[in-house]
């Protein structure tokens, strides 16, 4: 059986990703009715769609959202209860009255690597732009408008990626609920 095994190891052998992407799906919560509760209370409008499974990618409690209370958003987002939850806190303490995005779920890989995006765990968002400014077109302003915004991220989402973090980011600000590792994964401006 031990000579299976490692036979087995050397055709496939186990790599980072395959562990971090076990451990990662293994380590979503479902808070069920609970989160759905507090989402009523804040007063999301929201369809539920229970726990999403496509292939490796696995949303828990999954809901779409078309607006938050005080916050127009440029087209339905489809994420975890949970992270509707901090999204609502997040926009509300921003002020934002519109957000523009590229995208919430979205079954996939991070580029250039076999790990599993956040974006697969309905807990990612990529934001472009916040109260009619772009962050491609605007990042630079002097007058910082996404300053405010990523320090405020930064102390709710686990990452937070912006055009300074690297190229790959250059149009939108990606935040999400994934394994931090501390303020490494927080990029300020």
């Amino acid at each position: 059986m031990k000579i299976l095994f490692i036979a087995s190891l050397a055709i496939n052998p186990i790599t980072f990703s395959d562990i971090f992407n076990t451990l990662r799906s293994s380590s979503l919560t479902d808070e069920g009715v609970k989160c759905t509760k507090r989402l009523d209370k804040l007063e999301v409008s929201y369809k539920s769609l229970g726990n999403i499974t496509d292939n490796k990618c696995v949303i828990k409690n999954a809901v779409v959202i078309k607006n938050f209370p005080n916050t127009k958003l440029s087209s339905p987002i489809t994420v975890s209860c949970s992270m509707a939850e901090k999204l609502e806190d997040y926009f509300s303490s921003i002020n934002a009255d519109t957000v523009d995005h590229l995208g919430s779920y979205n079954c996939r890989t991070i580029s250039n690597s076999r790990v599993i995006s956040e974006h697969s765990y309905g807990e990612a968002l990529d934001i472009s732009g916040i109260n009619g400014k772009s962050v491609q077109k605007n990042w630079n302003d002097k007058d910082k408008p996404f300053k405010t915004a990523v320090e405020k991220a930064c102390s709710i989402f686990s990452n937070v990626l912006t055009p300074d973090t690297d190229r790959a980011h250059y149009n939108h600000i990606h935040i999400d609920n994934g394994i931090s590792f501390g303020s490494l994964n927080c990029f300020h401006m």
